[in-house]
């Protein structure tokens, strides 16, 4: 499925990515990464940083920005499940409500 990501999503995304798993959970990480990952047009537009002392991605956020990417179902499982598992752990954070709402059904 097409859909669009702001950079936060995409970030956020990246930040709840499995580190460990079966082989094919990797494969799925691996290419959810590839296909989230931003271009150099992309951070030098708008002007996206890791700040190492605050240990954080930063960006020009008066700049919004969508971008298209394709993400097969398998992916869009991987991360719904990552959801539901900080959800049940309690561990969901509010920035990640949007994310939440938008790959996990309602309870």
């Amino acid at each position: 499925m097409k859909t669009k990501f702001a950079i936060k999503d995409r970030l956020l995304i990246f930040a709840i990515l499995p580190k460990e798993g079966d082989i094919l959970t990797l494969k799925a990480v691996k290419s959810l990464r590839e296909e989230l990952a931003f271009t150099k047009e992309e951070k030098v537009k708008f002007d996206i940083t890791f700040d190492k002392e605050m240990g954080k991605y930063t960006w020009n956020e008066e700049k919004p920005y969508e971008k298209d990417l394709e993400i097969t179902d398998e992916q869009s499982q991987l991360i719904s499940s990552e959801l539901e598992s900080l959800n049940r752990q309690k561990k969901l954070r509010i920035e990640h409500i949007d994310l939440y709402e938008r790959f996990c059904q309602e309870e």
